[in-house]
Formats: structure tokens, sequence, C-alpha cells
């Protein structure tokens, strides 16, 4: 899922450069604690950056700059992938 969350952001990335965490909730029919996981593990491995920590406050998310080449394209196609990579 999360391959298919960054594969998403960088397929829109110009229409948008940021999303809220709720965005990519109804985009993928999770809950914003799903997506929020999702988001979490892609700033982990650098694909993605965060903005906004306060309590309450919306998160921002937006594709980092050393997520955008096209290696990532094919590691987007499955979850097992980067499993196997760690």
């Amino acid at each position: 899922m999360k391959n298919k969350i960054y594969l998403h952001m960088s397929t829109h990335q110009a229409e948008r450069e940021q999303w809220k965490t709720r965005d990519i909730a109804n985009c993928f029919d999770l809950d914003v604690y799903q997506a929020r996981y999702y988001l979490l593990h892609l700033c982990e491995e650098g694909r993605v950056k965060k903005a906004g920590t306060g309590r309450g406050a919306p998160l921002y998310w937006s594709l980092s700059d050393n997520g955008n080449n096209e290696s990532d394209d094919a590691n987007a196609n499955s979850d097992a992938d980067v499993v196997a990579d760690a």
C-alpha cells in the first residue's frame, strides 16, 4: 500500500505539492491512522517528507527531493520488494 501511495503522490505531483493525511486516506479508502502509518514509513525511507507537527494540526506530506528519481518507479510496484531489501 505504501508504494501505491508513493506512486499516486508522484503521479499527481503537478497538481499539488503537499497532501494532508486525510487527502491520502480518502484516495485509498483508509482511515487517517492507516494513511499516517504508511506515510511515516515512506518518510523513514526518505521518499516523502512531512511538515507540521502540532497536536491537532494537520500533517502535510510531500515528495522528498531525493525520492524523485526513476528507480523509485520500479520500487513502487510492490511492498514485497521493499521488505526483501530490508
